[in-house]
């Protein structure tokens, strides 16, 4: 409903506008007051329509109220007419226009003008009205948009603030000149955003390193130059000298070509380049201890068994590069006989029966070499394109395995030498007590009421007796010498033909002796080119010549039995060939290694019917190697065999031959005072009855200080004989002042020892010659006869 307020101090004319008013408006509401503040107060309260209004007021005119209600912002879009009493006042028009008033009528009023006012100012108040509410609706909207920007600005402000880093918008220049920068940058850098902004305090490329200020302005000008993102890492010190890094990503704001500036975002990646150093470090250093690992260390698929990573000592094991391995799996390198255990522990991995397990086994290298390996596999946390995998390590145990089985094999040739030395020992006691049973038998056998015909049995069976337990007892030497390295080997040159002769002459006598002249004896010789004057050990070579004849002797019951000696060639080296042949049992092929290991023979149980030590062929070998040679055997069963052994001929060998075996001319011992240094009872009686035979006069010293005293004080000396191991004074001491006394007095040294270095010790005191225990009758008559003719070259007799 329309409001019409009407001020006039004149209240008849207020019934008049009520009048005209009512009639033309019937439905508004006519409103009257008589003074300008009371209108004032009442177009405030009703905010009417339009206001009409009287100039001319007591109090308050109508300039003055028209004035306040322009001034007042509740009235001020209320159109006012005012009404004057002057028809052409130009000036109150003007003044009223001033004041803000709309319109003027003149009294008297005219109806129509006033109603034509009324209705222009109603369409202008009504248009107003809608301008008023769209402004309001607009101003609504414009707040509601300001408040939501101020809302977004606020949560930008905010996101930007709470970045892990910082915005901005720089200048395209070496300075990085800041336009905007959030205040993140206070927590990176430690200066603020107005530190930064247009370079109040310092710009942007002072705190990036000078290192790599250039290389940040390279890639930058790259990136624009693509328009392309700019991504990149680099340190920055920061306002408390300290060094950052930070991660850049931004890219050129373009109007076109036209670039404007560069737009960013920073972040401090300090943390996780420290956390990246430190991982490389932890990897660094696992490396070097996978790398540094005393076992074998590979990573494998359990799928397939391929290879996938192994350190240095893996491929040192298998002799495979790493990138050979790589192409291979597991199977590839273990032997094939061990596969299969692998595989039966491999699948109760796989199927989480078992979690880890460890075996033996062998791996096959590239070149074919064998290695043993001790395998421990465990399943490991890792996956390889959907696959599991597992850590396999190894070890290699090859040389422990060596060392095992040597100890299994020692252990078993300790156990076997055990046997061979049971065995031994109870063929030696039969041996040694065989011939001792005949001495000590015969021995009793002999007395007084004894026949001439039963002595001299008696005493042949007791020396053949004495001599095979002599036999015996110089095997058993000579093996130990030779096993202490303590064996002589004398080389001098000698006649090959002469040695064969003696041994012949020899054969045949132990054939009478054995009851064997039915075997044919045979012997043959054939020097070729070669020197028949050896330069090597005359009696060693004898020893193995001897040895094995009697051998073939023994263990060949009819048909021949052949030796001798024929030229050879080995390797472009002339050598003398020796052979012994025979027609006997022959030795089986898997022994005929054997027989030449000490106390061996080929069957134990022949040992009663053939007798033996199984020392003889282990004597041989060892004296033909130290002589440089070699000796086998080459046999049949049933159709005997055949020994050869080779000696190194010395094609210089051009020496004068001496010939010990040769007898001198005998000289009588009548008249000959010999002095023999003895302490032993027996032996000295023993000597005293082969030299009293001869005619000589014997002396009798207990000791080599009595020796001593006996030629300081006896003039007639012609000979001593002198025991080395005495009591008080030893025979090399006595010897050395007999010299002193009597420097021609011959000194033959008579000893039980037979050590290396012996004869060369015993002689450098002095002797003249030199026996070893036992001394046979006519060895010991030969020396003393030797001693006594000057013209012979004295030698060493055995």
């Amino acid at each position: 409903m329309r409001k019409i307020l009407a001020i006039d101090d004149n209240n008849d004319n207020l019934v008049v506008y009520r009048a005209i008013l009512k009639s033309y408006y019937p439905n508004c509401t006519i409103i009257t007051c008589q003074s300008g503040s009371e209108g004032i107060e009442t177009a405030i309260k009703e905010q009417p329509d339009t206001i009409l209004l009287d100039i001319i007021m007591p109090g308050m005119n109508g300039f003055e109220t028209s004035e306040k209600l322009k001034q007042e912002a509740k009235t001020k879009h209320i159109p006012i007419i005012l009404i004057t009493a002057m028809h052409d006042d130009k000036k109150s028009r003007i003044k009223g226009l001033e004041t803000g008033a709309d319109a003027f009528l003149s009294k008297p009023i005219e109806e129509e003008e006033l109603i034509a006012q009324l209705n222009a100012m109603l369409r202008i108040k009504d248009a107003e009205d809608k301008l008023r509410k769209e402004n309001k609706e607009l101003s609504a909207d414009i707040e509601i948009k300001i408040t939501e920007l101020e809302e977004g600005n606020r949560k930008m402000e905010t996101l930007l603030n709470n970045l892990p880093g910082f915005v901005y918008r720089c200048a395209n220049n070496r300075d990085w000149k800041i336009e905007y920068i959030s205040e993140g940058c206070k927590d990176i850098t430690g200066y603020t955003p107005k530190d930064f902004i247009d370079q109040k305090k310092i710009n942007f490329n002072q705190i990036i390193l000078p290192e790599y200020r250039d290389l940040l302005w390279d890639k930058w000008q790259e990136a624009l130059g693509r328009k392309s993102v700019f991504v990149g890492e680099y340190p920055i010190r920061n306002k408390n000298g300290e060094i950052h890094w930070i991660w850049e990503r931004g890219r050129g704001v373009f109007d076109g070509d036209h670039l404007i500036s560069l737009e960013g975002f920073i972040t401090d990646i300090t943390k996780q380049k420290n956390a990246e150093h430190l991982r490389k470090e932890s990897e660094e250093k696992f490396q070097k201890i996978f790398e540094g690992a005393p076992l074998g260390i590979a990573l494998i698929n359990s799928a397939d068994g391929q290879f996938l990573q192994m350190n240095f000592k893996y491929c040192e094991i298998t002799g495979c590069s790493k990138e050979h391995l790589k192409k291979i799996n597991w199977q590839s390198i273990t032997h094939p006989d061990d596969i299969q255990q692998d595989l039966d522990q491999m699948k109760l991995l796989n199927t989480g029966e078992i979690t880890d397990f460890t075996l033996e086994k062998r791996l096959t290298r590239p070149n074919g070499d064998c290695v043993w390996i001790t395998l421990t596999v465990a399943k490991v946390d890792v996956q390889v394109k959907g696959d599991s995998c597992h850590l396999a390590m190894i070890e290699d145990i090859t040389q422990r395995k060596n060392l095992t089985e040597a100890l299994i094999t020692a252990k078993e040739d300790a156990e076997k030498s055990d046997r061979i030395k049971s065995t031994f020992l109870a063929s030696m006691s039969h041996e040694l007590r065989t011939p001792l049973n005949a001495v000590i038998g015969f021995s009793e056998l002999i007395n007084e009421n004894s026949n001439m015909e039963d002595i001299l049995s008696f005493n042949d069976i007791i020396n053949k007796s004495g001599n095979n337990l002599l036999a015996l007892i110089e095997d058993l030497f000579d093996i130990s010498l030779i096993e202490t390295g303590d064996i002589r080997i004398e080389n001098e040159p000698f006649s090959i033909q002469s040695m064969l002769d003696e041994v012949q002459f020899i054969i045949k006598n132990e054939q009478l002796i054995l009851g064997k002249e039915e075997i044919e004896l045979k012997m043959y010789v054939d020097f070729g080119n070669i020197n028949p004057i050896l330069n090597s050990d005359q009696n060693r070579i004898k020893q193995v010549l001897l040895n094995l004849l009697k051998n073939a002797l023994k263990f060949t019951q009819w048909g021949s039995v052949e030796f001798g000696c024929l030229e050879s060639i080995q390797n472009q080296i002339p050598m003398l060939k020796f052979y012994v042949t025979d027609s006997g049992i022959g030795i089986p092929p898997d022994k005929q290694e054997l027989i030449f290991e000490v106390f061996r023979q080929v069957d134990e149980s022949k040992t009663r019917i053939y007798g033996g030590t199984g020392l003889g062929l282990t004597i041989c070998k060892r004296l033909i190697n130290l002589l440089g040679g070699e000796i086998w055997v080459e046999s049949e069963i049933g159709k005997g065999a055949s020994f050869f052994f080779t000696i190194p001929v010395d094609v210089d060998d051009a020496k004068q031959i001496h010939t010990n075996g040769v007898c001198q001319q005998k000289l009588s011992l009548k008249g000959k005072t010999i002095l023999i240094a003895e302490d032993d009872t027996s032996s000295y009686s023993y000597l005293v009855e082969i030299l009293s035979r001869e005619g000589a006069q014997c002396i009798r010293a207990k000791n080599g200080r009595e020796a001593v005293n006996y030629c300081q004080t006896i003039e007639k000396v012609d000979l001593l004989l002198m025991d080395i191991n005495m009591p008080v004074m030893n025979g090399y001491e006595a010897t050395k002042q007999i010299k002193n006394i009597k420097p021609e007095l011959p000194i033959i040294a008579q000893t039980a020892y037979a050590m290396s270095g012996d004869r060369e010790k015993i002689l450098s005191t002095g002797c003249d010659l030199y026996l070893s225990k036992p001394v046979g009758k006519n060895t010991l008559l030969d020396a003393i006869n030797k001693c006594f003719n000057k013209n012979n070259q004295l030698t060493t007799v055995q």
